[in-house]
């Protein structure tokens, strides 16, 4: 933030994605930053040119990272952004329940007509929780699009 006479400047910053990120030529231009990217830009994509000066404006942000599970003695821990588990977890109870149900009949531990009621409860869960999931992994930053469809038409 720009200090003036003691005081610093706040500056309204919107987000972009990582599409528009990549879009810009040159990442160490020097100036008042105007936008953001966060999620999807690496790391390396947020660095000063090699004997760049001090910068002028100085971002500061409170950031909270999940930290990683552990996986227990031979064990996995799924490859999945942890908003991702709760839906991941649905659709294995799922096809579980799909190929297993027939198992508990046969056992007597339930009727045919209770297990393809589980079965539609469980398919019922697992949607929500993807639905859920999917609406929260969507960028904040505004989408621009603007179509140019002169090549399919010609003026007559």
């Amino acid at each position: 933030m720009p200090q003036t006479g003691g005081g610093t400047i706040d500056r309204i910053m919107l987000p972009i994605g990582r599409d528009d990120y990549a879009a810009y030529p040159t990442k160490t231009l020097a100036g008042t930053p105007t936008v953001y990217c966060s999620s999807g830009c690496s790391a390396a994509d947020h660095h000063l040119a090699a004997g760049a000066q001090r910068p002028a404006n100085v971002i500061t942000y409170d950031m909270l990272r999940m930290s990683q599970d552990a996986a227990v003695s031979m064990g996995q821990t799924p490859d999945a952004p942890n908003r991702f588990l709760d839906a991941l977890c649905g659709k294995l109870a799922f096809r579980l329940g799909r190929k297993f149900w027939s198992d508990l009949v046969r056992a007597g531990k339930m009727t045919e007509q209770a297990a393809l009621k589980m079965l539609g409860d469980l398919k019922e869960e697992a949607e929500e929780a993807w639905q859920i999931a999917a609406l929260d992994d969507q960028e904040m930053a505004p989408l621009i699009m603007s179509l140019d469809l002169s090549s399919y038409y010609s003026p007559r």
